[in-house]
């Protein structure tokens, strides 16, 4: 790329469909262009200013804490939570460890972002509306979640229980992904590290022979406060049991 004042010249390959330029600046929030086709000759990014990402993570007494991971996911960015409240982000440059007064700082990234903390005392989050200022990540104890599924009174053994936030996922935002467990002989299931927020529980539906591939069954809504252990009884599961 060649370029100066603000102007700039690449050489972009006369194949393939429509490409996108990415604008990064110190002191200005990342933008990326409209869409341009091959033959485009013209393109005109606009860069706001703005400041890092920043904030401090605490928790819910207001201690600040120290050595936390912090994973910011953004546009189309996800992470999953795994069974033992360990988060596995997939994006580039999503993680920052705390220093000691519980601070971090990110560089910006284009689109509505998301901070996660997930550490053995507990899990917080906050979306962010705005990428400038500072952000207070407040982290709660883990909640866990029991029950049995039946069917038509009986138990249901070897089914796929997953968890996932009420509120649902919008395609163009992060992503942030549950876990889950199976039901023992007795139907019975116990899932913990969960965010104490709104959440429900879902069952699979596999499509084909295979089983590599379902659709979520959603089964029952509950809300887990910090630290709770929920218990949700016996959960009719929707549908047919698995084979």
């Amino acid at each position: 790329m060649q370029g100066t004042n603000g102007s700039f010249l690449i050489e972009m390959p006369g194949k393939g469909g429509a490409m996108v330029f990415q604008v990064e600046a110190p002191g200005y929030l990342t933008a990326i262009s409209e869409p341009l086709a091959a033959g485009d000759s013209n393109c005109v990014v606009r860069i706001k200013r703005g400041g890092n990402p920043s904030g401090i993570v605490r928790l819910a007494d207001g201690t600040p804490l120290r050595n936390a991971e912090v994973t910011y996911i953004s546009g189309e960015e996800q992470a999953n939570l795994d069974q033992d409240g360990r988060l596995g982000p997939f994006g580039k440059d999503t993680t920052q460890i705390t220093d000691s007064a519980g601070r971090f700082s990110f560089a910006p990234k284009p689109g509505l972002g998301e901070l996660i903390v997930a550490c053995p005392g507990g899990f917080g989050r906050l979306l962010l509306a705005s990428p400038e200022g500072t952000n207070v990540i407040i982290v709660q104890p883990w909640a866990e979640v029991r029950g049995r599924f039946v069917k038509g009174g009986r138990p249901v053994q070897n089914e796929h229980v997953d968890i996932s936030f009420r509120s649902g996922w919008t395609p163009g935002e992060p992503h942030l992904g549950l876990h889950g467990t199976v039901t023992d002989e007795e139907g019975r299931f116990t899932i913990g590290h969960l965010p104490p927020e709104q959440l429900q529980l879902t069952s699979r539906m596999f499509n084909g022979p295979g089983r590599d591939s379902w659709m979520e069954q959603p089964e029952r809504q509950f809300t887990v406060q910090p630290g709770e252990k929920a218990g949700l009884g016996d959960v009719e599961k929707s549908g047919a049991s698995p084979p």
